[in-house]
């Protein structure tokens, strides 16, 4: 059996709203997209019939004109490798700049791995607000401002950042970016 065959990603994963889902051998091929157009090659892709995943997280921005989620490697994403006949079909997807390899050849990451990255961003995404919740009353422990009142916002990046409002004289006046480290539950 030749090589080729054996990382010919025939067997197609279960899709779950964020992603794949399932434990399938198989082998993804690495794609490089033109700027803002992982979405455009991934639907593309699926138009074909093929599986491509690009992975997300939250965006930080909550800004009505900004989407709720972006690609976690920005110009990347993943195709279940379909065997060598359909490599040169894929290099003249819409959007796509280029498949990524090691020297002539595709560089095929295995299922493991995409799975992998796959429940890292889920962890990551579920405790992006840390252990608060939005409009959750605390204390700041640590810090020029350490004792004062706070209701918790968002998390707002990957560094354990969260946004409070300070709570001065009952009124939530003022939004303040600190480590989740420097906050506890008002009792």
């Amino acid at each position: 059996m030749s090589e080729e065959a054996n990382v010919s990603g025939e067997e197609v994963l279960r899709e779950s709203e964020s992603g794949i889902v399932g434990r399938q051998p198989g082998y993804w091929l690495t794609l490089h997209s033109n700027p803002h157009k992982e979405y455009a090659v991934r639907d593309f892709l699926a138009s074909q019939g093929l599986t491509a995943y690009v992975p997300e997280e939250l965006n930080a921005s909550q800004r009505r004109d900004r989407p709720p989620r972006r690609p976690f490697f920005p110009h990347y994403l993943f195709l279940l490798y379909p065997g060598p006949e359909w490599v040169e079909r894929i290099q003249w997807t819409p959007g796509l700049r280029r498949i990524v390899t090691f020297g002539n050849r595709p560089a095929l990451v295995p299922t493991e791995i995409i799975l992998h990255i796959q429940s890292r961003l889920e962890a990551m995404a579920a405790t992006r607000d840390g252990p608060f919740r939005p409009g959750e009353p605390l204390v700041i422990t640590k810090g020029p401002f350490r004792g004062l009142d706070a209701v918790f916002d968002r998390g707002v990046s990957r560094a354990d950042r969260v946004r409070v409002f300070l709570d001065f004289a009952g009124r939530l006046e003022v939004p303040v970016e600190l480590d989740i480290d420097a906050l506890k539950t008002r009792n």
